[in-house]
């Protein structure tokens, strides 16, 4: 297990560069985004954030980079962080403008822990062999894209109380739950691809989100809506080879787009050869002729009879 995490790690270095050794920098006010607490460039503007950048940093079981109480734009890029099971890489709490970019965090507790700091942005970044990815708390707006998510032991991203959020273009592979989101409304998850988890997408009491042009490959659950989650979307996605696809509690969610846009592909055996809003209309119409029942009460209504197109790699794989 640990050469497995270990070779993903050095992958990683590989792609993004090795870092300048660093201690831990707590950064508690704007006037401490100063060169000795790593900061190599940048004004503190939204165009011109301060620059935090290139550091490999043994957080062992504190935090790596603490960014608390500031109201400057900044950036952390291309810092490699590692540490021990009770370590943090990144916390960012009550701060304005933060973002992360093409970091490496490694073996820790939990990659980036954000608290009450709206518009955080996490991107091209990898978390391997994390308990936590990222750990979210009434951070409106936080936004990770393009991110890999492997072998991590609990989460990939939790987030609660999180709204008006996106996640989108993430890779999750071997996680306990994919995303996990705990009363977060108009959250949207487009286009990530979730590979080997117990759980892909779990939402708890969320509301008004969308889940669409996902891939869902060999997990135990795909997605699942559960107590009072209602009033969201899923459509447009793939599953493959889960031993459940999906389950919803809550008959207020919609698993299709309503016709011609469909629903899901479930990998099943769907004859097509009616169409129309009925289905009853004599020939094909790329959706199947009767709904797919999602388990627990609720209806695709209009099935995909192939993957949406583009959504899967030539030969059909994730």
């Amino acid at each position: 297990m640990k050469s497995v995490l270990l070779t993903a790690f050095l992958l990683a270095a590989a792609l993004f560069g090795a870092g300048a050794p660093h201690a831990p920098i707590v950064i508690t006010s704007d006037a401490d985004f100063t060169p000795e607490n790593g900061v190599v460039g940048g004004s503190g503007t939204p165009e011109d954030p301060y620059l935090i950048q290139g550091w490999e940093i043994d957080a062992a079981n504190g935090t790596g980079i603490t960014v608390r109480g500031t109201s400057v734009s900044f950036l952390i890029r291309a810092c490699h962080i590692s540490g021990g099971p009770r370590g943090t890489g990144v916390t960012l709490s009550q701060t304005q403008g933060g973002a992360i970019e093409s970091c490496i965090f490694f073996g820790l507790g939990a990659g980036v822990f954000v608290y009450r700091s709206p518009g955080v942005g996490v991107q091209s970044t990898s978390f391997v062999g994390t308990r936590r990815g990222i750990d979210g708390s009434e951070s409106p707006r936080l936004g990770v894209r393009g991110s890999s998510f492997i072998k991590v032991k609990k989460e990939g991203v939790f987030m609660w109380h999180c709204h008006d959020s996106l996640l989108e273009g993430n890779l999750f592979r071997e996680a306990l739950t994919a995303v996990y989101l705990d009363s977060c409304h108009r959250v949207r998850l487009v286009g990530n691809r979730v590979e080997g988890a117990e759980q892909g997408i779990f939402l708890w009491d969320c509301f008004d989100c969308v889940i669409t042009k996902n891939v869902f490959s060999s997990c135990v659950l795909g997605v699942a809506l559960v107590h009072t989650s209602a009033r969201n979307a899923v459509w447009h996605n793939a599953f493959l080879g889960c031993v459940r696809p999906a389950a919803c509690d809550g008959p207020g969610n919609l698993w299709d787009g309503g016709y011609p846009t469909g629903g899901n592909y479930w990998e099943a055996a769907l004859e097509d050869r009616f169409s129309g809003l009925e289905q009853d209309r004599p020939g094909g119409d790329g959706i199947g002729d009767a709904p797919f029942e999602v388990p627990l009460g609720c209806l695709d209504r209009y099935p995909l009879a192939a993957p949406p197109q583009g959504l899967l790699k030539e030969g059909g794989s994730p």
